[in-house]
């Protein structure tokens, strides 16, 4: 049986939070013995990483359950690529933010520049693992052009919202929020908003 959103976010806050517990317990230990805190806490979080791994898969299985038509099993291999594509993504930043952080640290230079470098690295492994969202097999549009004349999550009706990146949907009656700048929106991409074609019913976030 799916979760809905709702305990999603739950468990997702649950999770998080134990995750976070454990690793400043793990930071903290580390100072009571004179170990690298910042490595130590890297280590101690690292579930963090495997349970992502884990939502992501079940994201796929689930969609694979639900598939129904044709053109939903031909888009199949799409979708997963696009979810490890986000999982490579969650994993690089992770990896980035704690281990490549800690080597950086051991360079002999000073702080302020080990910090641009921290920050100049961490945005190269956006710009390069951020996935791109795939073209509609249907239409060739890509599926983030948003807004069309269809719902993304439900392929209901649109309605316009008011500035470009917002609409109202007539079915479900969701007011979709898309920012184009931070690549953050408050919907799944379950279809094709342009063309109304349905090819994942989990949906993409």
């Amino acid at each position: 049986m799916e979760m809905s959103h709702k305990e999603r976010l739950v468990l997702g806050v649950i999770v998080g939070s134990f995750l976070l517990l454990q690793g400043l317990c793990g930071g903290y230990l580390a100072r009571r013995l004179k170990l690298n805190a910042l490595l130590w806490f890297a280590i101690s979080a690292l579930p963090l990483v495997g349970v992502y791994a884990l939502i992501m898969l079940q994201s796929q299985a689930v969609s694979m359950l639900k598939t129904t038509s044709d053109q939903e099993k031909a888009f199949e291999p799409t979708a997963l690529s696009y979810r490890m594509g986000r999982f490579q993504l969650i994993a690089g930043m992770f990896l980035w933010l704690f281990v490549g952080g800690y080597l950086l640290s051991l360079l002999p230079l000073p702080k302020m520049v080990i910090e641009i470098l921290w920050l100049a690295g961490g945005t190269v492994v956006i710009g390069r693992l951020y996935p791109r969202l795939p073209n509609c097999p249907n239409c060739r549009k890509n599926l983030g052009d948003l807004f069309g004349s269809y719902c993304p999550e439900c392929l209901g009706a649109l309605s316009p919202g008011n500035s470009s990146e917002e609409a109202n949907c007539t079915s479900c009656g969701k007011n979709l929020r898309y920012s184009r700048r931070k690549r953050d929106r408050n919907f799944r991409i379950c279809g094709c908003s342009h063309c109304g074609l349905l090819l994942d019913k989990s949906g993409l976030q």
